[in-house]
């Protein structure tokens, strides 16, 4: 593969930009303080029951 010109990179650039906008939306509008402890018990229930899956 060829070394990228800048203005290949332009597109992917603008896209991450993009998506970082709408991070910082979702950052904005969900109480990831109020969400933590429930994810946790998710993930912990979830890595518990994998080992015993067959």
């Amino acid at each position: 593969m060829g070394e990228k010109k800048i203005g290949e990179l332009e597109q992917p650039y603008q896209k991450l930009e993009s998506n970082k906008t709408l991070l910082m939306k979702l950052d904005e509008t969900v109480a990831w303080s109020e969400s933590r402890p429930i994810l946790e018990k998710l993930h912990d229930k979830a890595r518990k029951n994998k080992g015993a899956t067959f």
